[in-house]
């Protein structure tokens, strides 16, 4: 077993990474258990380990046990209203806020409005709390870390979106500390994900500002990030709370239908299972035009239209054409940057932090590049920096810094 000095947890909309700090350096582990993953594997450090990123998915089993993880996001398709994602948006929110409405679409289940008037999300046909579905992310959390390097402080510092509410990280800290743990603080993402970067820099002489560009699954920002010696510091942030890939994927989803003759929309299909497998077949397009100029989407017998005739989809998608789709929704993202850049037009940029998959799509690495005079670092993108500069940070309140 190993001693732990920290532990840095960053639970997003889509996914969840962990990292700890042992003898000085922050390691990525395992979200939650596998019986495929050794503790040698665990500790197992490269450049992109899918292990590392977890799904923040819960649901309910055929048999009425919990998942979570993994576990629970293979069931999204066939049993979609007895699996919730995405708690996290809805953290610490009512049910009438401002965007609850506009992203009902993008949850495996459907969320509804609590006794209280929060905002839930129904998992079985029951409302559940959000901070609830998040405590059993937590609680699986703490196990897996105490099968891999018990005995440790059960200590963390826990990460944020810049602009997430005093109510939202209120819910978040208490889920986690009913789950088991003690927060010590709870930080913004662009402040760990700096950290975590100026650790891997190294000791540079003068001050330096870095540009921190998150889109996720959920919610856009950006932020300036200040860095001189030891003290990492957010000068100036912007970003947009309900605007995400989520919303991407669904308006792709609606294109396909539409390409497929049938115009009722992803909001239309009452089919759960055929929403689910839509907009999983979209995200993973997307994520293949990231990479390639073309990709096939093929799901025969999807479901019945309104007529009740088969609707088939098999379409050949460009990144041209899915470019064209993501125009007015890359321009409000860009939007977030510009807005960053022009309250703050002197700063001298050394560098583009990218984070979020959608990050990696080229007409939005183009537009970033065009906003901030510089080309996206995505070294974060698919490895845990901002879990790691959580764990840097937990450590150095424990007074466990690396030297």
């Amino acid at each position: 077993m190993r001693m732990v000095n920290g532990v840095g947890i960053d639970v997003g909309t889509s996914n969840c990474t962990v990292a700890v700090v042992i003898d000085g350096a922050a390691l990525a582990i395992p979200p939650f258990s596998s019986t495929a993953i050794t503790a040698a594997l665990a500790f197992a450090q490269t450049p992109d380990d899918p292990a590392k990123l977890a799904p923040s998915f819960v649901g309910v089993a055929e048999q009425g046990d919990w998942l979570v993880g993994l576990a629970a996001a293979r069931q999204r398709v066939n049993r979609s209203a007895h699996t919730a994602t995405g708690m996290k948006r809805l953290l610490g929110r009512a049910w009438t806020d401002a965007g609850v409405q506009d992203v009902a679409g993008s949850f495996c289940s459907t969320p509804s409005a609590g006794a209280d008037g929060s905002a839930c999300i129904d998992v079985g046909g029951i409302p559940r709390d959000p901070a609830s579905l998040a405590e059993l992310l937590f609680a699986e959390i703490l196990r897996n870390t105490r099968a891999l390097v018990e005995p440790f402080p059960e200590q963390c510092v826990l990460t944020v979106s810049p602009g997430f509410g005093e109510a939202s990280i209120q819910a978040l800290r208490s889920a986690s500390q009913r789950a088991g743990w003690d927060v010590l603080d709870v930080m913004s993402e662009p402040e760990a994900a700096v950290v975590a970067y100026a650790i891997e820099r190294g000791e540079v002489d003068g001050k330096e500002t870095v540009a921190v560009v998150n889109v996720g699954a959920g919610t856009t920002h950006a932020s300036f990030v200040e860095v001189q010696h030891a003290r990492v510091e957010v000068t100036a942030s912007e970003g947009e709370p309900f605007l995400g890939a989520d919303e991407l994927d669904t308006s792709f989803a609606d294109w396909l239908l539409v390409q497929s003759n049938d115009d009722r929309g992803l909001a239309g299909v009452a089919d759960r299972s055929a929403r689910q497998r839509l907009r999983l077949a979209a995200q993973e397009c997307r994520h293949a035009l990231s990479r390639g100029e073309a990709s096939t989407i093929s799901l025969p017998f999807l479901m019945a239209d309104a007529r009740g005739q088969p609707v088939h989809v098999d379409q050949r998608v460009s990144r041209e054409a899915l470019e064209r789709l993501a125009a007015s929704w890359s321009e409000r993202v860009l939007g977030v940057g510009a807005r960053l850049r022009a309250r703050m037009p002197g700063v001298q940029i050394s560098r583009v932090l990218g984070l979020g998959g959608a990050i990696q799509m080229p007409l939005l690495a183009r537009g970033i590049a065009s906003v901030f005079a510089a080309s996206v670092d995505d070294r974060f993108v698919r490895s845990p920096g901002v879990a790691k500069g959580a764990a840097l940070r937990c450590a150095a309140l424990r007074g466990k810094a690396p030297r």
